[in-house]
């Protein structure tokens, strides 16, 4: 019995290498997923306001409220509000705590990834003991576990841009 760890001696927690970096490759994998989608959306709004611009465009142009150069400049310049529309969706910031969520929750992991994720970056409501650590370190460890698991496809599905039909109408 002089062996065993009295309570609270467990080891300071080192959270593997290997184990935080799978769970967060998983993670990043989805969040991939959900960039590219994102990336999509902005794209299809991106060319809605395009083109409901040029038909506005093109009607006062008819009308003869709109002079040549003025169409043409913004001909030249949809284009590029197209890319900064999917530029700007794209690169929104997506919290990783958050997608670890969405594959718990799609994987039915019981928080196992979110928990070791808020664990390695030490805003776990475990208290700062030794003991403590040494579970947040199992739980990090149990992640990267079932993280091998996790299908980016199932936890991020691909979704039809909902303004699709109103971009092909036009």
């Amino acid at each position: 019995m002089e062996n065993q760890l009295q309570s609270d001696e467990s080891p300071a927690p080192t959270f593997a290498a290997a184990d935080l970096a799978q769970v967060e490759r998983k993670v990043d994998q989805v969040r991939t997923r959900l960039r590219l989608q994102a990336a999509l959306r902005g794209l299809i709004l991106g060319l809605l306001a395009a083109a409901s611009v040029m038909l506005v465009g093109l009607v006062l142009f008819r009308l003869g409220l709109l002079p040549k150069r003025w169409l043409i400049g913004i001909a030249w310049l949809s284009p590029i509000g197209v890319l900064l529309t999917m530029l700007g969706m794209a690169l929104r910031r997506i919290d990783p705590l958050w997608v670890a969520a969405q594959i718990d929750k799609s994987h039915a992991l019981n928080d196992r990834l979110s928990s070791a994720l808020q664990f390695a970056s030490g805003q776990g409501t475990l208290a700062k003991t030794a003991t403590a650590a040494g579970l947040a370190e199992l739980a990090v460890h149990d992640a990267a576990r079932v993280a091998q698991g996790v299908i980016a496809a199932q936890a991020a599905p691909w979704q039809r841009p909902p303004l699709l039909p109103l971009l092909c109408t036009l």
